[in-house]
């Protein structure tokens, strides 16, 4: 994956089997692998709990049993 997608984008080309939820999940962690020690955004990240998700998604998807549009996206919560 290169580039910058929107979540509209993103969720379309899941839906359209183009993006991998695993490839989209990983291509973030990395991002934030890169810049985070920089950034310093997340308090905890997830690896192995973000993956479990995406495959999961993946396989709901593949079976055409999507739970809608944001099934696939990576997600990060905010703390205020």
């Amino acid at each position: 994956m290169s580039g910058f997608l929107t979540i509209t984008e993103a969720s379309a080309q899941i839906a359209a089997r183009k993006l991998s939820p695993v490839e989209l999940t990983k291509a973030c962690l990395a991002k934030i692998e890169k810049l985070d020690g920089t950034l310093h955004s997340f308090i905890v990240v997830t690896p192995e709990r973000a993956l479990a998700d995406a495959k999961a998604a993946e396989v709901r998807i593949m079976a055409g049993k999507s739970k809608g549009p944001l099934d696939g996206i990576p997600i990060a919560h905010k703390d205020i």
